[in-house]
């Protein structure tokens, strides 16, 4: 704020000399100057003040207010100093020494100045307004809200005052009443800052449209700013409103070239748009502006996997890996998945996300214990309660729960489609969070006592990963969303089984394990399409041999490729059928063949259909050939479930262990190799006429109808198990340990694995 000018003080009683008088005339008319703007002509009416009368209070003390508004704090401090020293006590001369010193970062000597001003005059509340933001630079919040409500007790008009104490209420993670402190400023003066402020406040709680309207109205008082049309973009991108957001986005970029961010925040909407291209070549640019400012590199490296764009892939990967060996964060852990199954660098890119999410998270009470409930009070968490792998697997879970001893809640992060519709039916509460800001979703958890919360999102796209830092509930589970960690300080269990996570692994994850008999849940009631595919209508040979891989672009790399193609040499009649999601992925993969001598013909490549057609279409192939160090999850049970054998390579990971979990589940561990030497001589004698596939495939029907990993009642029910063993230890007042479900839990058994072990 601008500082005042101080009153004119008297010079004490008595006749004054000629001397005095005049100085006391100059100095009169050069505080008017002063207050009037004309430095210049301020400064010459005051220096002949101090030529008369050296020791002129006011005069010093109006010279320091000069030099203070020229930048010049030291001399500022200096003559206010004198002034203090000479003149009879007075509270703007204390506060305004106050304001030199703390611009010079003398923090002790300008609390004291301040606290002089208000022990002088208890009503020059602005003492306050400015000691708040000493305190602000100090780092204490407490303090510094503590004046701007003493301030603003006194000056409840103060359009400025309110928005810094909405400033200092964001720093504090006091969302809600931020925006309280918000509203009442841009009431009083809808200034550009407070519109900007608000609107953010408003973003961070989800409620974008709020949001969009303040940056839109803060555009209208400063459209050349650069930050408004970014805000409103980046906002847009959010409400996925993309062809508005790359409208702002471009002004932004327009009118600020240079600012790294725009560039990668444009990127984001290409990227959802599909327009890959534009959005690599946005990345780059924000590589190249950004010097650790974004995660594009990252982000450039993801996209350009997306349509098998591998020119850059040693060079971007090597540096991903880099900046996670010094502690940077990766927006895209799944990518990490992608490019290498070592435990260890995945339990440091988890560890640093969850330690940055819980720096930034609001101040919550303590959760206390729930009061026992009649029935146990699940919580389910999840953006992709929709058409999504997570709901493909999880539908029939939310139908076969036991609801004498569950009661379900599924609090739901996502849009609403007939998948939805059906888990909405399936439970006994959904509540639909999308508006809901973080706090006020704990909150809602912590008032309907939910005993056990499942995070069925973990790192993954639209996530509320904060929610679990906050504690959301007494016992937090992750499962099924995101394959691996989500580092310390998240989650109390994750569930798995003894092929994902054998015992000299467990020291990676920061959960304690659940093995279950089975891991992945499955959804019976998933409809394969009566259609019978013809070899020729998907460009397949009728009499060739089809290996396929359905799998996310994003999971290819050129050391599959070697492999594949080492594949397709020894086996003359075979064919590859690929998923890509854009004809330039197409034109990529085809050509990534041909570089390795293997003729276009025999690659064949299909579009998505409709999921019951897109599982039928498995029905014309021979095998499917699965990707490392990510593995398939949904999709080899989606082969699995329509009668296709899956050949996979496990390494280390998780996320590099699904596909031989499912495997070795359906007792089918011939289909699961060690090496990548191992797969290829597998996936080879695989194609010989005389082979082990068809016995393998009669093996795979039985163990469709009878074993454990399509019996989603018997898993839900060892599931079920786990929740009441976690809850066991939980009331016991034990912390979370390791568990083995039995596959008898049918009968509600289940082991401690420590219990055991004592």
């Amino acid at each position: 704020m601008k500082k005042r000018l101080l009153h004119i003080l008297g010079l004490g009683v008595g006749k004054k000399t000629p001397a005095e008088d005049s100085a006391h005339r100059l100095c009169e008319e050069g505080g008017a100057l002063l207050r009037a703007g004309q430095r210049e002509a301020a400064r010459r009416k005051l220096e002949e003040a101090l030529a008369l009368t050296p020791d002129h209070a006011q005069a010093l003390h109006f010279s320091g207010i000069l030099a203070a508004q020229e930048g010049d704090f030291a001399r500022a401090a200096e003559l206010i100093g004198r002034a203090a020293e000479l003149g009879p006590p007075d509270a703007e001369v204390f506060g305004n020494l106050g304001n030199a010193l703390r611009r010079l970062g003398r923090h002790d000597e300008a609390e004291a100045a301040y606290a002089r001003a208000l022990a002088t005059d208890g009503g020059y509340f602005f003492a306050y307004l400015n000691r708040a933001q000493l305190y602000l630079e100090r780092g204490d919040l407490r303090g510094a809200l503590a004046d701007l409500e003493a301030f603003l007790a006194r000056a409840p008009d103060h359009a400025e005052a309110w928005r810094q104490q909405g400033d200092v209420l964001v720093a504090m993670k006091r969302m809600e009443e931020a925006l309280a402190s918000y509203r009442r400023s841009v009431a009083l003066a809808p200034t550009f800052v407070a519109l900007m402020n608000r609107g953010s406040t408003l973003e961070k709680l989800h409620r974008y449209e709020e949001a969009i309207a303040d940056f839109r109205a803060a555009i209208r008082r400063e459209p050349e700013n650069y930050l408004a049309h970014f805000n409103l973009g980046a906002t847009l991108l959010k409400a996925k409103n993309l062809d508005a957001a790359k409208d702002a986005l471009d002004e932004a970029i327009r009118l600020n070239p240079s600012y790294a961010l725009a560039w990668h925040c444009r990127a984001n909407v290409y990227d959802k748009q599909k327009r890959y291209r534009a959005a690599i070549a946005d990345y780059r640019r924000a590589c190249e502006l950004g010097a650790g400012e974004t995660a594009s590199p990252e982000m450039l490296l993801y996209t350009e996997l997306k349509i098998c764009d591998w020119s850059e892939y040693d060079e971007l990967r090597q540096r991903v890996l880099d900046g996670i060996a010094r502690g940077e964060e990766a927006g895209r852990p799944f990518l990490v998945l992608a490019l290498t199954d070592a435990l260890s660098v995945q339990r440091r890119i988890a560890d640093t996300l969850a330690a940055n999410i819980r720096k930034d998270l609001p101040p919550l009470p303590p959760l206390v214990g729930h009061p026992p409930h009649e029935r146990l009070r699940i919580g389910y968490f999840s953006a992709d309660l929709r058409n999504h792998p997570v709901a493909y697997l999880t539908a029939e879970l939310f139908e076969l729960h036991d609801r004498e001893r569950f009661e379900i809640t599924a609090f739901s992060f996502g849009p609403y489609d007939d998948l939805t519709r059906r888990v909405n039916e399936a439970v006994d509460d959904f509540i639909d969070c999308r508006t809901l800001s973080d706090e006020d979703v704990v909150k809602l958890a912590r008032t309907l006592e939910i005993d056990i919360a499942i995070d069925l999102g973990g790192y993954t796209d639209n996530n509320r990963a904060s929610l679990f830092a906050l504690r959301v509930a007494p016992i937090q589970v992750s499962y099924l969303g995101f394959p691996g960690t989500m580092g310390a300080g998240m989650h109390d269990y994750l569930l798995a089984d003894a092929t994902l996570v054998p015992p000299e692994c467990e020291r990676w994850y920061a959960e304690k394990i659940v093995r279950l008999p089975v891991y992945q849940i499955n959804d019976t009631k998933r409809a394969i399409a009566a259609r019978d595919f013809g070899r020729a209508e998907l460009g397949l040979p009728e009499d060739g041999f089809v290996y396929c891989c359905f799998n996310n672009p994003v999971k290819f790399n050129p050391a599959m490729f070697d492999v594949w193609a080492d594949i397709l040499r020894a086996v003359e009649n075979g064919v590859l059928f690929l998923l890509a999601d854009s004809e330039e992925a197409n034109r990529n993969i085809v050509a990534e063949f041909v570089s390795r001598g293997i003729a276009a013909q025999r690659i064949a490549l299909g579009d998505r259909l409709p999921r019951p057609e897109y599982l039928a279409r498995y029905r014309a192939c021979d095998l499917f050939l699965d990707t490392l160090p990510f593995n398939a999850g949904t999709t080899a049970s989606d082969a699995l479930w329509a009668g296709l054998p899956v050949l996979t390579c496990m390494g280390e990971a998780f996320a590099s262990r699904m596909a031989g979990t499912l495997l070795t589940a359906m007792k089918l561990p011939e289909l699961v190799a060690t090496s990548l030497d191992d797969y290829r001589q597998r996936a080879i004698a695989l194609a010989k006429p005389d082979s082990a596939l068809a016995a393998l495939r009669a093996r795979l029907a039985r163990s469709l109808r009878q074993g454990l990993l399509f019996d989603s009642r018997a898993v839900t029910r060892h599931i079920e198990a786990a929740y009441l063993e976690m809850y066991r230890r939980h009331r016991q007042g034990l912390p979370p340990g390791p568990l083995e479900i039995p596959t008898n839990a049918d009968d509600g058994a289940s082991v401690c694995a420590e219990d055991e072990e004592r």
